[in-house]
């Protein structure tokens, strides 16, 4: 056998471990956390069947969301929540737990301040919050409306091309 060939064996084989250990250890302690609950599509499920673990569930997955202020894996947060007392947990990359746990207790805040508002308050109350969420989420905001003009080029590119090459003119 060759150098290079045992040198490459070596790469797979180490890429194997690399691969089969986090799901040796995946397996171990799925056994532990109890059985998978499978979650329907929320969308269809009228509001009077929601239960009150998917109805947490969506809480804590739309916090998530807007927890995660730029574009890429860099601010993807996590968010769980233990009773007795109420206490949130919070997991984000690269320390921008340090810009998350300040706006999340602030978005908190004024959750709370919601409960028994009269519909006209609310309205201005939802839009207070929704103008906050996305100053939050500037950085990610300005992303998707770049990558929004790019494609919407493309698009009035490829429109104005096929619109040439068949004869036919659409204003754009």
């Amino acid at each position: 056998m060759s150098t290079s060939s045992r040198t490459q064996d070596g790469k797979r084989k180490k890429l194997f471990h690399r691969f089969y250990e986090p799901l040796v250890l995946l397996y171990v302690l799925d056994r532990t956390q109890g059985d998978h609950i499978s979650r329907q599509d929320p969308e269809r499920l009228p509001s009077g069947e929601v239960s009150l673990e998917e109805l947490q569930r969506r809480l804590l997955d739309s916090l998530s969301y807007v927890c995660d202020f730029d574009k890429g894996g860099d601010t993807i947060t996590a968010i769980a929540a233990a009773s007795g007392p109420l206490t949130y947990f919070v997991a984000s990359n690269n320390n921008s737990v340090e810009d998350v746990v300040p706006f999340l207790h602030s978005l908190l805040a004024q959750l709370k301040e919601l409960y028994d508002f009269d519909p006209q308050r609310l309205s201005e109350a939802e839009s207070s919050i929704l103008e906050y969420c996305v100053n939050f989420s500037e950085k990610r905001m300005k992303k998707y409306w770049r990558l929004l003009r790019e494609s919407l080029a493309k698009c009035r590119k490829e429109l104005l091309e096929a619109s040439v090459a068949h004869g036919k003119w659409f204003f754009c």
